[in-house]
This record gives structure tokens, C-alpha cells and sequence, in this order.
């Protein structure tokens, strides 16, 4: 039976991991225009910064939650959320700046600001 659930738990692992990739990969098909041109380690870092940001926006919206499920307590989230949305502003900068990075190595000719699909927006 322990077995049965380990075996389990590792299959749905890798069903998340590879729905994580799938939805990076939609993301970046629809919001970088050198995609094809990127080698691995770039996508790699790509990716990495997309996480980042992706994680640092969950960790807002749960902490958001929270306060909301909360709001007769004593506890304040106010900091909690003003430092979450501050390190979540960082990582999306971070994620913006390796796209501007790349598409001007690439010479990708970028007329506007990067606008980022729902996926990132606040």
C-alpha cells in the first residue's frame, strides 16, 4: 500500500512539473519574440526568472487571502503584504530586464514597454 502511494505522489509530481513547463512555455511563446532563437541555458534562465516571479505572486494572492479570512483579528498583514508585493515587484523587474536582455542581444526591436500576459499582471 505505501508503495502504491509513493508511486503515486511521484506520478502526480511529475504531472505538476510538467504542467509548470507547458504553462512557461505558453507564456513564452506569447511574450518573447526571440524564443527560437534562445539556447538552452538562456531558456533555462528564462525560466528560472519566471518562476520566481510566478512563486512571488502566489505568495501575494495567499497572504492577500489571508488577511481577507482574517479581518476580524488582531493580527495586521499590512507589512507582510507591502514586502511580498516589494519582492514580488523585484522578481517581475528581474524577469523584465533578462527579456530586454535577450531580445537586444537578439536585436529584437521593442517599440513599448513588455506587457506581461494576465499570468503576471497584479
Amino acid at each position: 500500500m505505501n508503495d502504491y502511494l509513493s508511486e503515486s505522489r511521484q506520478r502526480l509530481e511529475k504531472i505538476k512539473e510538467e504542467q509548470k513547463r507547458e504553462k512557461f512555455l505558453r507564456w513564452a511563446s506569447t511574450n518573447i519574440k526571440c524564443l527560437r532563437k534562445i539556447d538552452n541555458s538562456e531558456l533555462q534562465t528564462l525560466r528560472y526568472h519566471y518562476e520566481n516571479a510566478e512563486s512571488w505572486k502566489n505568495v501575494v494572492n495567499s497572504t492577500f487571502s489571508i488577511a481577507i479570512n482574517n479581518l476580524n483579528s488582531q493580527v495586521d498583514y499590512v507589512n507582510d503584504l507591502e514586502k511580498n508585493r516589494h519582492q514580488q515587484d523585484i522578481a517581475i523587474m528581474k524577469l523584465n530586464d533578462y527579456i530586454k536582455f535577450l531580445e537586444q542581444k537578439y536585436d529584437i526591436i521593442q517599440s513599448e514597454h513588455i506587457t506581461q500576459n494576465d499570468d503576471l499582471k497584479r
